[in-house]
Protein backbone atom coordinates (compact mmCIF):
# COMPACT_ATOMS: atom_id res chain seq x y z
CA UNK A 1 0.00 0.00 0.00
CA UNK A 2 1.17 3.53 -0.75
CA UNK A 3 0.25 5.19 2.55
CA UNK A 4 2.66 8.06 1.96
CA UNK A 5 0.98 9.00 -1.33
CA UNK A 6 -2.56 8.57 0.01
CA UNK A 7 -1.78 10.47 3.22
CA UNK A 8 -0.11 13.27 1.28
CA UNK A 9 -3.12 13.71 -1.01
CA UNK A 10 -5.69 13.70 1.81
CA UNK A 11 -3.63 15.91 4.10
CA UNK A 12 -2.93 18.38 1.30
CA UNK A 13 -6.60 18.60 0.31
CA UNK A 14 -7.79 19.02 3.90
CA UNK A 15 -5.10 21.66 4.53
CA UNK A 16 -6.26 23.72 1.55
CA UNK A 17 -9.89 23.41 2.66
CA UNK A 18 -8.93 24.56 6.18
CA UNK A 19 -6.96 27.50 4.77
CA UNK A 20 -9.91 28.44 2.53
CA UNK A 21 -12.38 28.29 5.43
CA UNK A 22 -10.03 30.38 7.59
CA UNK A 23 -9.62 33.03 4.88
CA UNK A 24 -13.38 33.23 4.18
CA UNK A 25 -14.38 33.42 7.85
CA UNK A 26 -11.64 35.95 8.66
CA UNK A 27 -12.71 38.07 5.69
CA UNK A 28 -16.38 37.99 6.69
CA UNK A 29 -15.56 38.85 10.30
CA UNK A 30 -13.28 41.72 9.23
CA UNK A 31 -15.85 43.07 6.74
CA UNK A 32 -18.79 42.94 9.15
CA UNK A 33 -16.74 44.38 12.01
CA UNK A 34 -15.89 47.39 9.86
CA UNK A 35 -19.07 47.86 7.83
CA UNK A 36 -21.55 47.35 10.66
CA UNK A 37 -19.55 49.02 13.39
CA UNK A 38 -21.27 51.44 15.76
CA UNK A 39 -21.10 55.03 14.57
CA UNK A 40 -23.19 58.23 14.89
CA UNK A 41 -26.49 58.06 13.05
CA UNK A 42 -26.59 54.26 12.77
CA UNK A 43 -29.49 52.56 14.48
CA UNK A 44 -29.03 48.98 15.77
CA UNK A 45 -30.70 46.28 13.66
CA UNK A 46 -34.06 45.14 14.93
CA UNK A 47 -33.78 41.77 13.17
CA UNK A 48 -33.12 38.88 15.55
CA UNK A 49 -32.97 36.06 12.97
CA UNK A 50 -31.61 35.43 9.49
CA UNK A 51 -33.01 31.98 8.75
CA UNK A 52 -31.96 31.79 5.10
CA UNK A 53 -28.38 32.79 5.86
CA UNK A 54 -28.15 30.38 8.79
CA UNK A 55 -29.59 27.53 6.72
CA UNK A 56 -27.02 28.32 4.04
CA UNK A 57 -24.19 28.09 6.59
CA UNK A 58 -25.54 24.78 7.90
CA UNK A 59 -25.93 23.34 4.37
CA UNK A 60 -22.38 24.35 3.43
CA UNK A 61 -20.92 22.80 6.59
CA UNK A 62 -22.93 19.62 6.09
CA UNK A 63 -21.71 19.40 2.48
CA UNK A 64 -18.08 19.75 3.54
CA UNK A 65 -18.55 17.15 6.30
CA UNK A 66 -20.11 14.62 3.92
CA UNK A 67 -17.42 15.22 1.28
CA UNK A 68 -14.58 14.77 3.79
CA UNK A 69 -16.15 11.64 5.30
CA UNK A 70 -16.64 10.01 1.89
CA UNK A 71 -13.18 10.98 0.64
CA UNK A 72 -11.46 9.79 3.83
CA UNK A 73 -13.31 6.45 3.70
CA UNK A 74 -12.20 6.04 0.10
CA UNK A 75 -8.62 6.88 1.03
CA UNK A 76 -8.68 4.22 3.77
CA UNK A 77 -9.66 1.69 1.12
CA UNK A 78 -6.87 2.86 -1.21
CA UNK A 79 -4.33 2.39 1.57
CA UNK A 80 -5.03 -1.34 1.65
CA UNK A 81 -4.59 -1.84 -2.10
CA UNK A 82 -1.20 -3.25 -3.10
CA UNK A 83 0.94 -1.16 -5.43
CA UNK A 84 1.41 -2.65 -8.88
CA UNK A 85 4.90 -4.12 -9.05
CA UNK A 86 6.89 -6.10 -11.57
CA UNK A 87 7.89 -8.83 -9.10
CA UNK A 88 5.85 -11.03 -6.80
CA UNK A 89 5.47 -9.70 -3.23
CA UNK A 90 8.20 -10.45 -0.71
CA UNK A 91 6.85 -12.09 2.44
CA UNK A 92 8.24 -10.96 5.80
CA UNK A 93 7.13 -11.90 9.32
CA UNK A 94 7.65 -9.09 11.81
CA UNK A 95 7.65 -9.81 15.55
CA UNK A 96 7.51 -6.95 18.05
CA UNK A 97 8.71 -7.61 21.57
CA UNK A 98 9.96 -5.68 24.57
CA UNK A 99 12.00 -3.78 23.38
CA UNK A 100 13.12 -4.65 19.89
CA UNK A 101 12.03 -6.23 16.60
CA UNK A 102 12.57 -9.47 14.70
CA UNK A 103 12.31 -9.73 10.91
CA UNK A 104 11.98 -13.16 9.29
CA UNK A 105 12.03 -13.88 5.55
CA UNK A 106 10.38 -17.32 5.27
CA UNK A 107 11.08 -17.82 1.57
CA UNK A 108 14.76 -16.94 1.95
CA UNK A 109 15.08 -18.64 5.37
CA UNK A 110 16.69 -15.51 6.80
CA UNK A 111 16.10 -14.12 10.28
CA UNK A 112 17.19 -10.74 11.58
CA UNK A 113 16.92 -11.25 15.36
CA UNK A 114 16.12 -8.67 18.04
CA UNK A 115 19.02 -6.59 19.28
CA UNK A 116 19.97 -5.60 22.78
CA UNK A 117 18.04 -2.65 24.23
CA UNK A 118 19.00 0.49 22.35
CA UNK A 119 20.11 -1.36 19.20
CA UNK A 120 18.45 -1.16 15.80
CA UNK A 121 17.86 -4.38 13.86
CA UNK A 122 18.06 -3.72 10.12
CA UNK A 123 14.97 -4.48 8.02
CA UNK A 124 16.25 -4.86 4.44
CA UNK A 125 13.72 -4.58 1.60
CA UNK A 126 13.95 -4.22 -2.18
CA UNK A 127 12.63 -1.11 -3.89
CA UNK A 128 9.76 -1.22 -6.36
CA UNK A 129 8.32 -4.40 -4.88
CA UNK A 130 5.40 -5.00 -2.52
CA UNK A 131 6.43 -6.34 0.88
CA UNK A 132 3.66 -8.47 2.40
CA UNK A 133 4.12 -8.19 6.16
CA UNK A 134 2.59 -10.41 8.83
CA UNK A 135 2.88 -8.40 12.05
CA UNK A 136 2.38 -9.72 15.57
CA UNK A 137 3.61 -9.17 19.13
CA UNK A 138 5.27 -11.51 21.59
CA UNK A 139 4.13 -9.79 24.79
CA UNK A 140 2.19 -6.49 24.89
CA UNK A 141 0.65 -4.14 22.34
CA UNK A 142 3.25 -2.41 20.16
CA UNK A 143 2.97 -0.33 17.01
CA UNK A 144 5.05 -0.60 13.83
CA UNK A 145 5.70 3.00 12.80
CA UNK A 146 7.89 4.53 10.07
CA UNK A 147 7.18 8.26 10.46
CA UNK A 148 8.76 9.47 7.21
CA UNK A 149 6.92 6.90 5.09
CA UNK A 150 3.57 7.24 6.92
CA UNK A 151 3.27 3.55 7.86
CA UNK A 152 1.68 2.89 11.25
CA UNK A 153 0.16 -0.49 12.16
CA UNK A 154 -0.55 -1.94 15.60
CA UNK A 155 0.97 -5.24 16.71
CA UNK A 156 -1.17 -7.36 19.06
CA UNK A 157 -0.26 -10.52 21.00
CA UNK A 158 -1.91 -13.69 19.65
CA UNK A 159 -3.07 -11.86 16.53
CA UNK A 160 -1.55 -11.23 13.08
CA UNK A 161 -2.06 -7.98 11.20
CA UNK A 162 -1.38 -8.35 7.47
CA UNK A 163 -0.46 -5.33 5.40
CA UNK A 164 1.65 -4.36 2.40
CA UNK A 165 4.62 -2.01 2.39
CA UNK A 166 6.10 -0.45 -0.75
CA UNK A 167 9.24 1.68 -1.04
CA UNK A 168 9.89 3.39 -4.36
CA UNK A 169 13.50 4.52 -3.93
CA UNK A 170 16.62 3.40 -2.04
CA UNK A 171 17.26 4.92 1.34
CA UNK A 172 17.26 4.43 5.09
CA UNK A 173 14.49 5.37 7.51
CA UNK A 174 14.10 4.99 11.26
CA UNK A 175 11.15 2.90 12.45
CA UNK A 176 9.95 2.79 16.03
CA UNK A 177 7.19 1.66 18.35
CA UNK A 178 4.40 4.25 18.63
CA UNK A 179 2.56 2.78 21.64
CA UNK A 180 3.95 2.99 25.17
CA UNK A 181 5.04 -0.56 25.96
CA UNK A 182 7.13 -0.33 29.08
CA UNK A 183 10.33 1.02 30.55
CA UNK A 184 12.46 1.08 27.39
CA UNK A 185 9.72 1.96 24.90
CA UNK A 186 11.66 5.04 23.80
CA UNK A 187 14.56 2.84 22.64
CA UNK A 188 12.47 0.37 20.63
CA UNK A 189 13.66 1.25 17.12
CA UNK A 190 14.68 -0.43 13.89
CA UNK A 191 16.28 0.70 10.63
CA UNK A 192 14.43 0.20 7.35
CA UNK A 193 17.01 -0.10 4.58
CA UNK A 194 15.61 -0.08 1.03
CA UNK A 195 18.03 -1.29 -1.64
CA UNK A 196 17.78 -2.00 -5.35
CA UNK A 197 16.42 -5.41 -6.41
CA UNK A 198 19.92 -6.44 -7.48
CA UNK A 199 21.39 -5.49 -4.11
CA UNK A 200 18.60 -7.31 -2.29
CA UNK A 201 19.20 -10.44 -4.39
CA UNK A 202 22.88 -10.33 -3.47
CA UNK A 203 22.07 -9.75 0.22
CA UNK A 204 19.53 -12.59 0.39
CA UNK A 205 21.88 -14.95 -1.47
CA UNK A 206 24.70 -14.17 0.95
CA UNK A 207 22.53 -14.69 4.04
CA UNK A 208 20.13 -17.42 2.91
CA UNK A 209 19.44 -19.92 5.67
CA UNK A 210 21.16 -17.87 8.35
CA UNK A 211 20.48 -15.63 11.32
CA UNK A 212 21.88 -12.24 10.35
Amino acid sequence: MDTQGVFGRVFGMESWIAIGVFVVVSGVVAFTSYWFRARPGREPSRRSKANKVELGYAAALLGFAIFLAVDTAGANGQEQQPVAAASAPLKVNVLALQWSWQFSYPEQHITVPPTQIGGRPVFVVPTGRDIDIALTSKDVVHEFWIPDLKYKIEAFPNHVNDFSLHVAKPGEWIGRCAVYCGQFHYQMEFLLEAVTPQQFAAWSSAHQGTVV
